[in-house]
């Protein structure tokens, strides 16, 4: 078991994605088949407290379920869902909605969601940047659940035209996880 921890407000707009898409019998089943694969954390969304620290290894169990149950492609909606529903699109409006001051201003928000590792933005020109992840990741499905979940920001953008291409990847042997992301206003 790690010692990683990601905070409640991880949970619910995933919680809230699962009850709107497969209702309250689906969010009883994913929690029946996390519980099932050692889950631990608290079963009822009301009982998580967004401030309150979990531990990383059932935030991973969770995901794992929902592909279990739900599939690969649905598991990809969800996570990029979930960029609408922490309070992301608020940031955005008091950032002014740019890609760049979203790249910028990810590893500044990471510690709100997570309490190990760290996030840098990097923007090397105009319309492409990086974000850079340092000791973010024990699973692959995580760095799949953040691609998707960077995915759903520049969604919230209404660029003309995005893309989003994981280049390295610690579960692959580079150093850090990194994504590089291009736009067009």
């Amino acid at each position: 078991m790690s010692d990683r921890h990601v905070y409640g407000g991880v949970f619910h707009p995933m919680f809230e994605y699962v009850r709107e898409r497969h209702g309250v019998e689906g969010v009883d089943k994913l929690f029946r088949k996390a519980m099932e694969r050692g889950y631990t954390s608290p079963i009822q969304q009301k009982e998580y407290k967004i401030g309150k620290k979990y531990p990383f290894d059932d935030h991973l169990i969770f995901l794992k379920s929902y592909i279990e149950l739900y599939g690969e492609a649905d598991f990809d909606r969800m996570t990029r869902a979930t960029a609408n529903k922490k309070g992301i699109v608020g940031f955005f409006i008091k950032w002014k909605g740019t890609p760049e001051l979203l790249i910028k201003k990810a590893g500044e928000y990471w510690p709100n969601f997570h309490d190990f590792g760290k996030l840098e933005g990097i923007i090397e020109n105009d319309n492409t940047g990086y974000v850079r992840g340092y000791d973010i990741s024990l699973d692959p499905i995580f760095c799949r659940s953040l691609t998707q979940y960077f995915t759903g920001i520049m969604e919230n953008l209404k660029l003309e035209e995005f893309m989003i291409t994981k280049t390295k990847c610690v579960h692959k042997g580079d150093n850090n996880c990194e994504w590089e992301i291009h736009w067009k206003w």
